[in-house]
């Protein structure tokens, strides 16, 4: 199960690399699969075409989003510290992931 998480993951990585190159219009699953180092045919295991591949790299960021913004709001800081906070921490990603902006 683990080795399987992790290649799904490694095709979202390689996704998210050609969809900030090209666009998501212009990418193919071929060069997905080309930027992952696997078959095309892995990626079909896994996604059934690149607008899943796309909701799945949302969801997986919006997930990572919303447990981090939970602790912070769970933090003992005052309300204008935690959204302070929460700001930083989402602008730090979209610095960290520019792909995904």
């Amino acid at each position: 199960m683990r080795q399987e998480a992790s290649k799904a993951e490694l095709i979202r990585q390689a996704a998210v690399r050609v969809f900030s190159r090209k666009g998501f219009y212009k990418t193919r699953a071929e060069e997905i699969a080309q930027e992952a180092g696997v078959a095309v045919g892995t990626i079909y295991n896994y996604f059934a075409n690149k607008e899943e591949i796309l909701l799945s790299i949302f969801q997986t960021e919006f997930e990572e989003r919303i447990e981090l913004f939970r602790e912070l709001l769970a933090s003992d800081l005052s309300l204008p510290e935690r959204i302070q906070r929460i700001l930083e921490a989402h602008f730090a990603l979209l610095k960290q992931r520019r792909g995904l902006a």
